[in-house]
């Protein structure tokens, strides 16, 4: 939800009125979700690998962030090359064609966070099964 806000961004908008309301509708969204993420991703695993796998995590986490902004880069820089071949150049036109690049990133973005929700849904199932401390049958008393 916060994302799709900044699609509406134009030269003009101000920080308070475009920028603000984005940011801290997704600054809260990311602290919600990162959480029960690493909750999650950690679940069941046994407890001698569990610093090995939180490890995994984190490391998993900045790689795909790393390449997530790296791809979503290029579309921008994309789709503000596009943009200025395509449009009269006036005196605005640079900063109408970076508003136009970010636009396109962010409704890119806006769908990846779409698809991944319908993942998770379709994945992740609620409720946990206890796992048991002793996997050996309790002796029952005979008759």
């Amino acid at each position: 939800m916060g994302t799709s806000l900044f699609t509406g961004l134009t030269v003009h908008s101000g920080y308070a009125n475009g920028i603000l309301q984005g940011l801290l509708i997704t600054g809260a969204g990311f602290g919600l979700i990162f959480g029960p993420a690493m909750n999650l991703a950690t679940d069941r695993v046994e407890s001698v690998d569990a610093g090995a796998a939180s490890a995994m995590v984190n490391a998993g986490q900045q790689i795909g962030a790393a390449i997530g902004t790296a791809l979503l880069n290029t579309i921008a820089v994309s789709a503000t090359s596009s943009y200025l071949a395509h449009h009269p150049k006036t005196s605005d036109a640079a900063a109408q064609a970076s508003v136009h690049g970010n636009t396109v990133a962010f409704w890119v973005t806006v769908t990846v966070f779409i698809l991944g929700a319908i993942v998770c849904g379709l994945i992740v199932r609620p409720g946990r099964q206890p796992v048991p401390a002793d996997s050996e049958p309790t002796p029952t008393a005979a008759a």
